[in-house]
């Protein structure tokens, strides 16, 4: 089982190092390319989410200022 956790897009070369039948434990949420789902499927890797301990949720926001603003 190889840990890719850290890692926030997993590629076809990540697949492509790892061994035949084994398990990717991943990131709940990275992005997957579909060259590397196809791969992964086609030598029976297995892709694991998991969710990080010290998961923070990032939002932006946008301030806008109001017409009473600007005077």
């Amino acid at each position: 089982m190889s840990d890719l956790t850290d890692k926030t897009l997993i590629t076809e070369l990540d697949v492509r190092g790892a061994m035949i039948g084994t398990t990717l434990r991943i990131n709940e949420t990275a992005l997957v390319t579909p060259l590397a789902a196809d791969l992964a499927r086609e030598r029976h890797i297995r892709l694991e989410r998991v969710a990080t301990a010290d998961r923070q949720i990032h939002r932006k926001i946008a301030i806008v200022p109001t017409i009473a603003d600007m005077k």
